[in-house]
């Protein structure tokens, strides 16, 4: 049997597979970059790391993108940039 390769095409032309985003608790952030959970949540605070997503429970979601993000961050302040530079270059 062969398969229609239409099928994941609707109506209007367009492809009807989603996209999946992975995202990642605050916890699990601050393994990846090997941080500490109080230094993700001090930059969410001070605005220069803000979170993908807040769930209803008030937890932090975070994406790849955001997690590039911080370790931009922790790289700048490896440096010896202070944060309140980093707030202007990121």
């Amino acid at each position: 049997m062969q398969s229609d390769s239409r099928k994941d095409i609707n109506p209007q032309g367009t492809c009807k597979r989603t996209t999946y985003v992975r995202k990642y608790t605050i916890g699990e952030v601050a393994k990846l970059t090997d941080s500490k959970v109080r230094t993700v949540r001090y930059y969410d605070e001070i605005g220069l790391l803000k979170p993908a997503e807040v769930t209803s429970g008030r937890y932090r979601l975070y994406t790849a993108e955001e997690i590039w993000r911080l370790k931009l961050i922790l790289t700048l302040r490896y440096l010896g940039l202070r944060v309140a530079s980093a707030l202007t270059l990121i």
